[in-house]
């Protein structure tokens, strides 16, 4: 098992456990004092916005880090010790705008850190590990994305928003100690200095036009997948009577769906084509996508939103196993993975825009199937691209 071989990636493993059971703890805590303050919904919705803003200009900072030869455990080190201490802040807080502006403060650490992640497993990894490890991290993700929202609940009850505070301030100084015991070889800086990012451009460019097309068919698709923290609310309060039951029942179909994606991923060879399972996966959620917006029955929307989850999941962890295969320099790797979560970030702000614009015209079944003829237009016009590519393998 990797976990017990490989001692690196087990304090990243570790690292990362730990401050995820954080930031899910405290997912549903915020927005719900948030809402007692304000007693108004957009406040809440501009709050979770304020979640995914941060990764439009992740990838500058980032190039920054990088022109500074800091390398990318460094770079989390930081963004730990950033988030623990900014944290407490939520103590504080009285005002809409101090929600606001911590968030964003806390989830621009969140955003540099992830593809410095991503990028370091491809270091401390062989390249027969790759896929063992994505899934791997992605187990632990999904676990306390089920697990994380009732662990907060229970801990403010206890606790109160003080405990919950602080708690997820002390998980991130418990993922710094173990990130600090991962022992560093000489860092591929060579030519940071003087790279520009017009530079990383071209290199990002000249990757292999699979794993581009891969890219932008995955900020395609995720317009409609991204719509989803719009639609389920919608779906929960309109549809069916005890909108905060059902909208429970809904996210937890979501998320057991997304650890049957591990599942599934981790029973797939990891010689397998990547680029084909990806293109498979995505099949599967725009059909699930698109069948759950055309029925108005709870247990068959449970059951599409699982498929949906599990090919979600298997979409992800195809795509970063992807990129670790091809990229050669771990420097434009980071840089990869920043731009990628970037696209993925204006998706979610563009599905997000677009959806409460689409309910009002089009109403919810058609909305759905709007959504899904878009991403599977444009990711047919961007696999197109690169079809002999696909193949030839």
């Amino acid at each position: 098992m990797i976990l017990r071989k490989n001692v690196t990636f087990r304090n990243l493993a570790i690292a990362d456990a730990i401050s995820t059971l954080g930031d899910w703890c405290s997912s549903i805590v915020l927005p719900i004092i948030l809402y007692g303050i304000t007693k108004d919904v957009a406040a809440t919705a501009t709050l979770i916005l304020c979640r995914f803003l941060p990764a439009l200009f992740a990838n500058p900072i980032l190039k920054k880090f990088q022109d500074k030869c800091v390398n990318a455990v460094s770079v989390m080190q930081y963004m730990d010790i950033l988030r623990a201490v900014v944290f407490l802040g939520f103590i504080v807080a009285t005002e809409p705008w101090h929600f606001y502006v911590l968030t964003l403060i806390v989830y621009t650490g969140s955003a540099l850190s992830k593809p410095c992640k991503s990028s370091f497993i491809r270091i401390c990894c062989a390249p027969d590990e790759l896929s063992r490890a994505n899934n791997t991290i992605g187990l632990i993700q999904n676990s306390f994305m089920l697990v994380g929202p009732l662990a907060g609940g229970i801990l403010y009850q206890l606790m109160g928003l003080k405990g919950v505070v602080v708690f997820n301030s002390c998980t991130f100084l418990a993922s710094y100690v173990f990130l600090r015991r991962i022992k560093l070889g000489a860092p591929d800086v060579a030519g940071a200095q003087s790279r520009r990012f017009v530079e990383v451009m071209k290199k990002f460019s000249k990757m292999t036009p699979v794993v581009l097309a891969l890219i932008g068919t995955d900020a395609i698709s995720g317009v409609a997948f991204g719509a989803l923290n719009t639609l389920l609310p919608v779906i929960a309060q309109h549809v069916f009577d005890n909108s905060s039951f059902v909208y429970g029942l809904l996210m937890s179909a979501l998320s057991c769906g997304l650890l049957m994606g591990n599942v599934v991923f981790g029973r797939l060879s990891r010689d397998m084509d990547m680029a084909r399972t990806y293109i498979g996966a995505t099949i599967v959620a725009i059909v699930g996508f698109l069948l759950l917006g055309v029925t108005d029955s709870l247990f068959v929307m449970l059951l599409f939103l699982a498929l949906v989850g599990t090919a979600n999941s298997v979409q992800d962890l195809s795509l970063i196993t992807s990129i670790q295969r091809t990229s050669t320099s771990d420097v434009d790797m980071a840089l990869v993975f920043s731009i990628h979560e970037t696209l993925s970030a204006i998706a979610i702000v563009a599905s997000t825009l677009v959806v409460t614009y689409l309910l009002t015209l089009l109403g919810k079944q058609l909305t759905f199937v709007a959504l899904a003829m878009f991403a599977v237009v444009g990711g047919l016009a961007i696999l197109g691209s690169c079809a002999r590519s696909l193949r030839n393998g």
